[in-house]
């Protein structure tokens, strides 16, 4: 470890691995020449490819147990926050709603407005207990990145809030490719991609369009491989299972999608106002994906003409549906709007650099 003086700390309760678009802030701390420290949890035992000038790893295991998950990122918090009093840093990136509840008391009177918030997901805050703490640790910071204008729906009021689209355009630094739509009669592959936290649904989806060779389907992320037992019983041919990757591999695992597959649950707070980081995908490479109906998700595949909307009342035949749609999907209309919703999505990323320039000026 590299024990120069950093001006900037990341803290996180997940691996880098699973912090998406952490390189909105690691990018713009290397093109200004900003050392910047991180602070997270180790549940895996590896090493990660990252450029901060001293990595603290608290390492913890990978476990399924409610109390010992609690221990865990208790300790963490406690790990935390004394590397951080240590190190009295000018600016603290929290990493997610959970790292922000559980330091909200620290951060809130020690640390106040020297810190931005970063919430990725609903996270109970309907608790009581929870929405006191996320109250209080939003009021005292300089900033609350957001990742859906939906997620205001459930957030208290503030003046602090800025959205800001997760897209990580370093995933496509090294890529050529421009998406070109399948002819009627070749294959049509729907790719997955990420971590598999609903088997059950992927399950059904995979029952209505196994062994349709109109359709190849393909699951690569962390917890697919869950899905093996499942296919091998029934006999499922037209599916390809591809295990967890490195983050550098995304765009590699994309250019062999013909469809991008958003399809997790609808009806609940979580999934109606999120913004997946497949549609952001499927926005830049112009690649048609498959959302519900009434999702945040959905009204911004539409925005972009890149939506296979799938109704909330799933049609009878889904594999006849989604067949009939990507016939019918205008390719050239999609890239003409797509280009006009990068352009708000790069407009986003200008005003949080414009904020750290603020922030972080000499």
């Amino acid at each position: 470890m590299n024990e120069n003086k950093s001006k900037v700390c990341i803290v996180s309760t997940v691996n880098l691995m699973h912090m998406t678009l952490v390189s909105l802030y690691t990018s713009y701390f290397q093109k200004n020449e900003i050392p910047y420290d991180i602070i997270y949890i180790d549940k895996y035992g590896i090493n990660e490819s990252n450029e901060a000038a001293n990595v603290y790893k608290f390492r913890s295991k990978n476990t399924k147990n409610k109390i010992s998950k609690i221990i865990n990122v208790l300790k963490f918090t406690s790990y935390a926050k004394k590397i951080i009093k240590k190190n009295n840093y000018e600016l603290i990136i929290v990493w997610n709603e959970l790292t922000a509840i559980l330091m909200s008391n620290f951060l809130a009177k020690k640390h106040k407005e020297k810190y931005i918030i970063n919430i990725r997901d609903y996270g109970f805050n309907d608790l009581s207990l929870i929405k006191k703490r996320t109250q209080k640790v939003i009021k005292n910071s300089s900033l609350t990145m957001v990742s859906s204008d939906r997620f205001l729906e459930f957030l208290p009021n503030s003046n602090k809030y800025l959205f800001v689209h997760s897209f990580n355009q370093k995933i496509f630094e090294n890529n050529n490719f421009k998406y070109t739509k399948k002819d009627m009669g070749q294959p049509i592959t729907i790719l997955f991609i990420g971590k598999l936290s609903y088997p059950q649904e992927s399950k059904e989806f995979i029952k209505k369009l196994g062994n349709d060779n109109r359709f190849s389907l393909k699951f690569v992320g962390v917890g697919t491989e869950s899905l093996k037992s499942f296919i091998v019983e029934n006999k499922i041919n037209n599916v390809e299972l591809l295990g967890s990757f490195r983050p550098d591999e995304t765009a590699k695992y994309l250019e062999k999608a013909d469809i991008i597959n958003n399809l997790y649950r609808f009806g609940t707070i979580a999934e109606d106002t999120a913004l997946s980081i497949k549609l952001y995908y499927a926005i830049y490479l112009n690649i048609p994906i498959l959302t519900y109906d009434n999702t945040n998700t959905n009204k911004y595949a539409e925005k972009a003409g890149i939506n296979i909307t799938i109704p909330n009342e799933e049609p009878m035949n889904l594999a006849d549906f989604i067949y009939t749609q990507y016939q019918q999907w205008d390719e050239k209309i999609a890239r003409q709007k797509t280009n006009v919703v990068m352009t708000e999505i790069i407009d986003s990323h200008n005003k949080l650099h414009d904020k750290l320039n603020e922030l972080l000026k000499d």
